[in-house]
């Protein structure tokens, strides 16, 4: 059994009691929402970060990704480390880790050096978000747990805005490395608060530390979104892409060969029988994969397109943000009245709606036929957000809740990086066609800096150019290319929704009968 601290909790049913479990939903919960924030707290300052920094689409593609990937990366091996050492010992170094790194962020003189500090962030958030979950389903009593999960789900999901709304109002009076100050703040609070509130829990029984395991997921992850990011510059058949992917596909091969024959594996993989555990974690990996991808390219055309401003682009967002949270944190509760298969299905099937509606109108300049798909968006991500987290946790038993957190974590990083790089895959290779026979009109010098990029086309035209024809061409490869990241977002959230249907248990006895 898991260990913790005597009396953590206090005695059952006191208020005492109530009001401890507050405290660590608020810490627990808060620290989420900061791991999603330094998810997007980039997002705002894209746009700055690649004039002042003369970055490429491709650098700022691994701006956004960075944090992303590592966490994915990391999240199953750190997982077993807090399990082993301390859930508490996790949050408070990764908490640590994260405030440096954002402090570094801030003062980066370079896309290389931000790119850097931002995979130091996710090495943070690595050893922060497991402890999370596994700490409230291992403190919160189980008539609580439902919605304990829900209000870690929303404030996973509500981080996202928050991360774009600090970071785009600081960069509207301050330098674009401002825009990782509030969110600093935010953790060094979150750290005192962890160190007051919450308990530790380890369980060093069922930790399993598999090092090669560690190294050939992050290996496989990595070589995957190496391929497709680089694809759109590169080439889909050239060296780079197809040498990624061949890295990739070797590395999650001998990752899935090893972890087989290991007596004591990283991941083991006779849960993937479980239909509701292993539907479940691709649910929660789609939706992501759709959320987080079309959180970072949408602000660009908010940006590019409509000429807003960080705080106006922010605020349009929260268009978005205005449904995801309320939906996400009442997901749970539509899910006990109508199933979890019913609510995650059609979560998913809206979220690939909205992407249509937004992809239809995507060539008007007004902001209302826009701000629909965002409600609609922000409807459909919020619903299946807590529900799969929900039939994951509760697929195993208390003994492997850490895992459990370790996986659906994974799940939710590994989802938001490949949607940044595919979506983001997807939006270069729409740009480059909409502007290939335009950019010839344009001299030779601007229209090398349009190719390479929004940003420094942008940048180039405002310098060298005169009566707003340059802006107009990057203007039409921007659209383009959303309208080519939204249709796939569409096509990935609908084909989720229907793999949810086939084959997420119907109802909860079927699923403990798999456990």
């Amino acid at each position: 059994m898991p260990e913790m601290v005597p009396g953590a909790m206090g005695a059952p049913g006191r208020g005492g009691q109530q009001v401890r479990v507050g405290w660590i939903l608020v810490a627990t919960c808060g620290s989420a929402l900061l791991v999603s924030a330094n998810t997007s707290v980039v997002t705002a300052a894209i746009p700055q970060i690649g004039l002042a920094l003369n970055a490429s689409q491709t650098s700022l593609q691994w701006v956004g990704d960075a944090y992303s990937l590592v966490l994915a990366g990391l999240l199953l091996p750190c997982g077993a480390l807090v399990d082993r050492f301390g859930r508490k010992r996790g949050l408070v170094l990764g908490t640590m880790i994260m405030l440096v790194s954002l402090l570094w962020s801030g003062v980066s003189g370079s896309a290389g050096e931000l790119i850097a500090s931002r995979a130091l962030a996710g090495v943070g958030a690595a050893l922060m978000f497991p402890g999370t979950l596994a700490t409230i389903t291992n403190v919160v009593p189980a008539d609580r747990r439902g919605r304990a999960v829900g209000m870690w789900a929303a404030s996973f999901a509500f981080g996202g805005a928050v991360g774009t709304m600090l970071s785009g109002v600081t960069i509207e009076f301050f330098w674009w490395g401002s825009a990782f100050l509030p969110t600093a703040v935010l953790v060094a609070g979150c750290l005192i608060l962890i160190l007051v509130a919450v308990p530790e829990t380890r369980d060093p029984e069922h930790s399993n530390l598999d090092p090669l395991g560690a190294l050939l997921s992050c290996l496989a992850v990595g070589a995957f979104v190496l391929a497709m990011t680089e694809a759109p510059v590169h080439g889909w058949t050239s060296g780079v892409t197809l040498g990624g992917a061949a890295v990739g596909v070797v590395a999650a091969f001998d990752f899935l060969l090893w972890q087989s024959t290991n007596p004591r594996p990283l991941l083991n993989l006779r849960l993937f029988r479980n239909r509701a555990f292993s539907t479940g974690l691709a649910a929660i990996s789609i939706n992501f994969f759709a959320g987080f991808g079309w959180f970072f390219l949408t602000f660009q055309y908010e940006t590019y397109v409509l000429g807003y401003g960080p705080i106006k682009a922010a605020l349009g967002l929260m268009a978005g943000g205005a449904t995801v949270v309320p939906a996400s944190a009442m997901s749970t509760t539509v899910a006990a009245r109508f199933g979890r298969r019913a609510t995650i299905t059609v979560g998913l099937a809206i979220t690939a709606g909205a992407a249509v509606v937004q992809a239809a109108v995507g060539h008007y300049s007004a902001f209302l036929p826009i701000g629909i798909g965002f409600f609609l968006m922000g409807m459909g991500v919020g619903l299946a957000n807590g529900p799969p987290t929900e039939a994951v946790i509760e697929a195993l038993p208390a003994a492997d809740h850490g895992v459990a957190s370790a996986l659906n974590d994974t799940a939710r990083e590994f989802g938001a990086a490949m949607g940044i790089a595919i979506l983001g895959s997807a939006f270069n290779a729409g740009y480059r066609s909409g502007i290939r026979h335009l950019a010839s009109g344009l001299p030779a010098s601007v229209a090398a800096a349009v190719r390479s990029s929004p940003a420094a086309g942008l940048n180039a035209v405002r310098r060298h150019l005169t009566g707003g024809s340059g802006i107009g061409v990057v203007h039409t490869g921007v659209i383009a290319g959303w309208v080519a990241a939204l249709i796939t977002t569409a096509v990935i959230a609908a084909l989720g929704s229907i793999l949810v249907f086939v084959r997420f248990p119907s109802h909860a006895r079927d699923q403990a009968a798999e456990s």
